[in-house]
């Protein structure tokens, strides 16, 4: 799990759809908006979709998942381009059951990675997109 200061609060993600700036990947899409100029760090948060399981642990794991690739790779704290930015991870609806299927009645070790090769081909739109080559 993040640091409290690097998650998104409920404020923070209605501002976000509310402005629109969207960056879309084949199965997820991100939601961004520049950081105030005093915050010096990245601000992230995930929804996972009921569609996607119905069970929270599983939801949950998912999360889980994602946010440790944000820590392990230190996007919670480094610059993109010269910017911070809020990000909020939303799962494209339209992949949902595509994805379904890939992830159920398997083993964790393969969602696992099954999670992090997606994430990690839609992450790199939003590298480009906001200054990281």
């Amino acid at each position: 799990m993040l640091k409290k200061i690097n998650r998104l609060n409920r404020k923070d993600i209605n501002f976000l759809f509310r402005n629109q700036n969207i960056i879309y990947g084949k199965y997820f899409s991100f939601f961004y908006y520049k950081q105030y100029p005093n915050r010096k760090y990245n601000q992230f948060s995930i929804q996972v979709p009921t569609k996607l399981s119905k069970l929270a642990v599983d939801r949950n794991y998912i999360k889980r998942i994602l946010m440790h690739y944000i820590r392990e790779n230190s996007y919670d704290i480094n610059k993109f381009g010269d910017k911070y930015y809020k990000i909020f991870v939303i799962f494209n609806k339209k992949y949902i059951p595509e994805f379904k299927k890939k992830i159920e009645t398997k083993e964790k070790k393969v969602i696992y990675k099954t999670i992090i090769e997606n994430f990690r081909f839609s992450f790199n739109n939003i590298n480009i997109k906001l200054g990281n080559k």
